[in-house]
């Protein structure tokens, strides 16, 4: 870390367990997440373990880097952030989150498929964007002057394709150590891989009376719940047809 120009923090506050327990411990009282990992009961429980560690890492970057640029991407990434200032005023410091990019990525696959384009730059996709991470609002977005909010409602709404969406789960061994739940998860990284490569190829599943178009990975592989010595993961998907 000494005379470090950039900081990098990505980390994994506590166990895969905890991060379990934040999600669904809530949902026992009724209360849903879409994340759980920055803001209601899962977000104030992670930031109460990530905290001390920031001050830590912050009080480190003070002493050893301080003229360094620090980017964060662990969440809750506005706590994150505001701890870092809070223990050192003088840090240079900023949190990254990819939802906003990977939203553009949604709205340039739409785009593609709707108008039969190809390889849009993500960044030819304008949007206008309110709010902060994880509570993010698009009041706008276009392409070439083309207004996307009616395009991706009629999308959304089935009016520009058939889809079936579905889930490819899986139970696995499970220790609560985090390198055995990265290990059971590579091999979501590798199926998404095939996923991609298929799509690039055009080989798609056969379906009786239509055609498929593409498969869409809608959530990576991740650790969806645990029960004694067990882990559950899934991937969600949609298949494309017509």
């Amino acid at each position: 870390l000494t005379g470090a120009d950039f900081v990098v923090i990505s980390i994994l506050p506590g166990t895969f367990d905890e991060m379990a327990v934040d999600v669904h411990m809530p949902e026992r009282l009724g209360i849903w997440q879409s994340v759980g990992d920055t803001a209601g009961p899962g977000g104030i429980i992670r930031a109460l373990r990530t905290i001390p560690m920031y001050v830590t890492i912050a009080e480190a970057i003070r002493d050893y880097a301080p003229k360094a640029w620090v980017i964060n991407y662990t969440n809750p990434m506005s706590l994150c952030v505001k701890t870092l200032y809070h223990v050192f005023p003088e840090i240079k410091a900023f949190g990254c989150c990819h939802e906003v990019f990977g939203t553009q990525k949604v709205l340039r696959g739409i785009v593609e498929e709707v108008y039969g384009l190809k390889d849009i730059p993500r960044q030819d996709i304008y949007v206008n964007v309110l709010g902060i991470n994880h509570f993010t609002w698009f009041d706008y977005a276009s392409y070439k002057g083309i207004v996307l909010f009616p395009v991706y409602k009629k999308y959304v709404d089935g009016g520009c394709m058939k889809q079936f969406q579905f889930a490819l789960m899986s139970v696995e061994a499970y220790d609560g150590d985090a390198r055995t739940a990265i290990a059971a998860s590579g091999f979501y990284q590798h199926f998404e891989d095939w996923i991609e490569k298929n799509n690039q190829n055009d080989i798609y599943p056969e379906i009786y009376g239509h055609e498929a178009i593409r498969i869409d990975i809608l959530q990576s592989g991740y650790l969806f719940s645990t029960e004694a010595d067990l882990g559950r993961y899934q991937i969600q998907l949609r298949l494309i047809y017509e």
